[in-house]
């Protein structure tokens, strides 16, 4: 099994095929594959993306593809697009750490976890208790709205 997936690994690694990140994970493969896929196909942008998820920060390539990535939005211009692709990567990547922080948290809480809701977009978390978040179909003397 081990050797069928070293074959595999190696196969996706040395083609630049991205579907290998599954099998690479954030291991220096995935750093390999992601340059063969880059110098294959020259989507920076989905080599953007996907170094910011499998490949860590204080590696040479990290912000190499950063940085020419900007360039790239620099020189078309694209100072707007830039900002937001930027803002929704760092949202995004906001989102997987709180939700990795609640794995560990109900991993290491015997007695279970207490969960709070977010919205996706703002990040703004959601409580029951709090008047102006409760369903608006109800008016405040919890009275249905007849529509």
């Amino acid at each position: 099994m081990k050797s069928y997936l070293a074959q595999l690994e190696h196969f996706y690694v040395s083609n630049g095929y991205i579907e290998g990140l599954v099998i690479t994970g954030d291991s220096p493969a995935s750093i390999t594959l992601i340059e063969n896929h880059l110098d294959k196909t020259d989507e920076i942008l989905v080599v953007y993306i996907l170094s910011k998820f499998f490949v860590n920060p204080n590696e040479r390539i990290y912000k190499s593809i950063e940085s020419e990535f900007f360039e790239c939005l620099n020189k078309m211009k694209m100072f707007n697009e830039r900002i937001h692709i930027d803002m929704k990567i760092r949202e995004t990547l906001k989102i997987l750490n709180n939700n990795q922080q609640q794995e560990s948290m109900k991993k290491s809480d015997k007695r279970g976890a207490e969960f709070t809701l977010t919205c996706f977009f703002c990040l703004t978390s959601i409580n029951q208790d709090k008047p102006d978040q409760r369903n608006p179909f109800v008016n405040k003397d919890n009275v249905p709205y007849v529509i």
